[in-house]
């Protein structure tokens, strides 16, 4: 008898996304301690709030995609995230709203899952 091996390789981590997830969060970090929530950035008259959720994003997103070595489901993982944060910004604050980004963003990545 004869059995065959079946060897799996394992991608290999992108380092890249470890060093975008470390200079996001740290422009995150200045940018939390520096400038109040409603302020703007002085020469560019940005406000700093999308600033904020647009950093968030990346930290969130290639922070999970290089710790799960899966860029889609950092991607998605940071979008859960911004939409919660952005849920409570609003004022959305009930379970039911939880929920619901839950099992949207469930759906989402088994959509994707069995797309491959």
């Amino acid at each position: 008898m004869c059995y065959t091996k079946i060897i799996m390789r394992r991608k290999k981590r992108s380092f890249l996304l470890l060093l975008i997830a470390i200079a996001s969060g740290a422009g995150l970090g200045y940018l939390i301690f520096s400038f109040p929530p409603s302020s703007q950035i002085t020469n560019y008259k940005l406000p700093a709030t999308p600033l904020f959720f647009a950093l968030l994003f990346l930290s969130c997103a290639s922070f999970f995609g290089f710790l799960l070595n899966n860029i889609r489901r950092g991607i998605l993982i940071g979008a859960f995230i911004n939409a919660y944060l952005l849920l409570r910004l609003f004022g959305l604050k009930q379970i039911f709203f939880i929920i619901l980004l839950l099992a949207l963003f469930a759906t989402i990545e088994l959509f994707f899952k069995q797309r491959e």
